[in-house]
């Protein structure tokens, strides 16, 4: 019985060396020429780094970690100006954001060392989304962000210009400056009244508690759709003027169901 113990007791540390012996790095654009690349044929422990660039278009944008507990990170997240220099740009191309962790993602999938800028969606998320997925977000730059919808569009409200986060999703984001994104509600998007938009910089909701530690949040905004004046036709008649949208949370909107942590 001891010697079974013993045999027992070394194959598990032996086990859990081998996974940290043979955890890799996938080097991108060395290895792999985009991060989603990378990603794909990461493992988990695995760490893909990204050298210092700006990384644009498919494979480098809408980034899916894919529910795997790998850690995504630029060549040294410490340093402000490696960080500022590693760059996800999604160009102001509408329905692309950053970062989309949708798959049950814990804390072991890490983010770190990123700037994140000019996603724009027309509904959730401009910087990174989260949906029942609560990873470990660090040292990242989130900026000129948007969730914007366009005028006419039903129902146009809009949510979490920098991070969205919902249904039981709890990110840790630590170190990072959030900064210059925006929600902004459709005019004019429900019988003339103009559309809803909460959490210029972070949003959560439905059982969603993320920890925010050491970040800087600044100069973000919400704003609520404009109205119609006023439309007149011959079949219809004349209708409005409509009213504004609703919006809070410049910084950081909260629901009812959610309680960030600071």
């Amino acid at each position: 019985m001891k010697n079974r113990f013993f045999f027992s007791t070394f194959i598990i540390a032996f086990l859990n060396i081998s996974s940290a012996i043979f955890a890799a790095d996938l080097l991108v654009p060395g290895q792999y020429s985009t991060i989603q690349a990378a990603i794909n044929a990461a493992q988990p422990e695995d760490t893909v780094i990204v050298s210092p660039a700006t990384y644009t278009g498919t494979g480098n944008r809408d980034i899916d970690f894919a529910g795997k507990a790998i850690t995504v990170q630029s060549t040294n997240p410490d340093d402000p100006c490696v960080v500022a220099a590693t760059i996800i740009d999604c160009q102001n191309v509408s329905g692309h954001r950053g970062f989309y962790f949708h798959s049950a993602e814990s804390s072991s999938a890490i983010l770190s060392g990123f700037t994140i800028k000019r996603g724009y969606t027309t509904d959730y998320g401009g910087g990174i989304y989260c949906n029942n997925a609560s990873p470990t977000i660090l040292n990242c730059i989130i900026t000129a962000n948007k969730t914007e919808s366009a005028i006419y569009v039903y129902p146009g409200h809009v949510y979490g210009g920098g991070i969205f986060c919902t249904v039981n999703s709890s990110p840790v984001i630590s170190n990072c400056t959030i900064s210059n994104n925006y929600a902004k509600g459709g005019d004019e998007a429900h019988d003339g009244d103009g559309a809803n938009a909460h959490g210029g910089g972070i949003y959560c909701s439905v059982n969603s508690s993320p920890v925010i530690s050491n970040c800087t949040i600044n100069n973000n905004y919400a704003r609520g759709g404009n109205g119609l004046d006023q439309y007149c036709s011959p079949l219809h008649g004349c209708f409005g003027p409509g009213d504004g949208g609703y919006a809070s949370g410049g910084g950081i909107y909260a629901g009812s169901d959610c309680c960030p942590n600071y």
